[in-house]
């Protein structure tokens, strides 16, 4: 009688496929968490929203992943005062550049419902006046010849009403705040800097 072949690996794995080492194991480091879940949403992606998320100010699955990939820490104190002092900021009204914001905000993603349903223009305007407020008079985009601050440009609107649909205000200032200010700051930086490397990457890319 012929002996049974060597198994390839452990039970469900395919033949000849490497073994992963995770597998079956309690994640306890945040390293190890953070980059399974950056796998599995590369992988299987994240799931169509519930009706009930399709309301303003909604906490969608989206939206928490993305906090985490942010890095976002909501536990913390910092992050708790930081909530606090948007309201503070919402305060004070509008900033220099409320006419250039209401310019674009009457008119970003108007034409999907769930977007309007879920994005009045009166929360894109307040958010997007507490940034120019935060950091429209300081210099934070990266550039050791900095000599401009933050500033409101075309796209902008875009990128907060985003976070808006998926996020409660705070959370989405919050996230917004550290998308641009932390994660990719030259790309919205007074001369686009971070776009032209960009472009250039992707020139680089299609080259290879």
């Amino acid at each position: 009688m012929e002996s049974a072949p060597a198994e390839a690996g452990a039970i469900g794995e395919e033949p000849g496929r490497a073994s992963d080492p995770l597998k079956g194991r309690l994640l306890t480091c945040r390293y190890d968490r953070l980059k399974e879940l950056r796998r599995m949403v590369i992988v299987y992606g994240l799931p169509v929203e519930e009706p009930e998320e399709d309301v303003e100010n909604a906490l969608t699955l989206r939206g928490r992943v993305w906090k985490v990939l942010l890095g976002m820490d909501d536990d913390s104190a910092a992050s708790v005062e930081r909530k606090q002092e948007y309201k503070r900021t919402v305060a004070k009204g509008a900033s220099s550049s409320d006419g250039e914001i209401r310019n674009d905000t009457f008119r970003t993603f108007r034409g999907d419902p769930s977007f309007a349903r879920r994005v009045p223009e009166a929360t894109l305007v307040r958010a997007l006046n507490a940034f120019l407020h935060d950091h429209g008079m300081s210099c934070q985009d990266g550039r050791p010849d900095c000599d401009q601050p933050f500033r409101y440009f075309q796209g902008m609107n875009i990128l907060c009403g985003i976070f808006l649909y998926v996020l409660p205000e705070d959370d989405a200032y919050l996230s917004l705040e550290l998308f641009v200010t932390k994660h990719c700051p030259r790309y919205v930086a007074p001369q686009l800097a971070g776009v032209h490397v960009a472009c250039g990457l992707v020139d680089r890319c299609l080259q290879t």
